[in-house]
């Protein structure tokens, strides 16, 4: 398998060099959440989170809560790297459907603590993936990159204004963000397979894109935990082994088995 590169990354020097998937006609019906835009900057939820002297509303998320926002945020960029890829060989209907998927599935998840946090920049992320899908068929491929890109830069910002410092350089959590993502993945594929065949080609992109954020996740820990470097390299084979798995097209209690085998590790 040719392992994903993030293609949000500008120095990618795979960025032209995708693998040409199987055509499949997939239509995403866009959900347009325009409630969602007030109601998340002015109503706090049921999880009564504030801002503290920071404007940091992290303090009163808990750890799972704060594992699960930062694993939503990966999937977005895995959504967007997905587009990107799509957009790049020519395939606008897959561009498209993974261009949809993070303001119609994602973003509802994600609003609350961004919107209490910072409820301008809460409205700037939700305008940012909104335009996304327009622009699948109304921009150059440069351009969209260059909005993706963008719109991965506000997830990014989003991050630092909810989760604290202490975790993002926390080895302990960011594995179990790893864990998060490899259980959705393992879902994905699940809904991609039907008999030894892809049947719902976005869930099975969506599966290697989420498996590549874990990845990247797990080898970006390395510059900030020397103790991870030696559980990279046992880590490595069974990433291998995985991807290897979902590009024959194994079918999906295999590929749950490698995953488990991967989150028993960490």
């Amino acid at each position: 398998m040719v392992p994903q590169m993030d293609l949000l990354d500008k120095e990618s020097p795979y960025r032209f060099s995708r693998l040409l998937f199987i055509l499949c006609l997939i239509f995403i019906t866009i959900g347009i959440l325009s409630g969602f835009q007030n109601s998340y900057a002015q109503t706090p939820n049921s999880t009564n989170i504030s801002k503290n002297n920071n404007g940091n509303t992290s303090d009163t998320l808990k750890s799972s809560e704060l594992v699960d926002f930062a694993s939503n945020e990966y999937q977005i960029r895995g959504h967007l790297n997905a587009s990107i890829m799509n957009k790049e060989i020519g395939n606008g209907t897959l561009a498209l459907a993974h261009a949809s998927h993070p303001v119609a599935e994602v973003y509802a998840l994600i609003a609350q603590p961004v919107a209490n946090a910072n409820s301008t920049l809460n409205q700037t992320l939700y305008a940012s993936l909104l335009e996304l899908p327009e622009l699948v068929g109304n921009s150059t491929t440069e351009e969209y990159i260059n909005k993706a890109i963008l719109a991965a830069n506000i997830v990014d910002q989003s991050s630092k204004e909810v989760i604290p410092e202490s975790d993002k350089n926390n080895a302990t959590f960011n594995l179990r963000v790893i864990g998060n993502l490899l259980n959705v993945a393992a879902e994905e594929y699940d809904e991609a397979i039907t008999n030894g065949s892809i049947t719902a080609m976005v869930e099975y992109q969506d599966s290697q894109a989420f498996i590549q954020q874990a990845e990247s996740l797990l080898h970006s820990l390395n510059s900030i935990n020397q103790e991870v470097v030696s559980q990279t390299l046992t880590l490595n084979p069974l990433f291998a082994s995985l991807n290897q798995k979902i590009d024959e097209i194994a079918n999906p209690e295999d590929v749950k088995a490698a995953i488990d085998e991967i989150i028993n590790q960490i």
